[in-house]
């Protein structure tokens, strides 16, 4: 019995559906997964829509998953984040970081998001350092958001020049820490 749906069209999607054998089905799309009606305990969403989504235009998506999980199934994902200082110093995602809560692609934009859509339990965390090569959770939007953040400049010192070293460190300080990481991601369950 299948319990487990993959959602996405890529290598990271392969590799995922291959560690739970013989429960997992992969699919590049909602649509193509649902010819049977099942009813999933878990749908696994690998890049879960574009960085600069608006939350209105997620949200039917996510109320589609939400109706295809069982009562009590979860949804877990990730999404490219949508305010990074890269993506900021070449001009976009200045949106994003200003109106935080419209978008998908933003810690406040994915829990109303997921919300909206009818789940519970929202938690989003930054992955560090990214999500191909994850080492850790950093929870998005906390109190321990700013320490873990200096924690891991100073943990990455050495793979940086002092310029980088110190830009990183410093963001952290201002608890911008966020800003250095390239994905979210978060999980949700569908109330009983």
């Amino acid at each position: 019995m299948e319990t487990v749906l993959v959602l996405g069209a890529n290598d990271l999607s392969d590799q995922l559906a291959g560690a739970w054998p013989r429960v997992a089905r992969r699919a590049a799309s909602l649509e193509s997964a649902d010819a049977d009606g099942t009813s999933w305990e878990v749908i696994a969403l690998v890049d879960a829509g574009r960085a600069d989504a608006t939350v209105a235009r997620t949200r039917g998506f996510l109320e589609e998953v939400n109706n295809r999980l069982r009562p009590d199934g979860w949804i877990v994902g990730y999404v490219e984040h949508a305010a990074t200082w890269r993506r900021l110093l070449r001009g976009r995602g200045w949106c994003a970081a200003l109106l935080a809560h419209r978008f998908f692609g933003r810690p406040r934009g994915c829990l109303r998001a997921l919300r909206e859509a009818g789940f519970d339990s929202c938690a989003v965390w930054y992955v560090h350092p990214l999500i191909e090569a994850p080492m850790g959770l950093i929870p998005a939007e906390s109190r321990t958001e700013r320490p873990e953040f200096v924690r891991a400049a100073h943990a990455g010192r050495g793979t940086h020049g002092a310029l980088g070293f110190l830009a990183r460190l410093a963001l952290a300080h201002l608890g911008l820490g966020g800003l250095q990481q390239r994905h979210l991601f978060f999980w949700a369950r569908k109330p009983c």
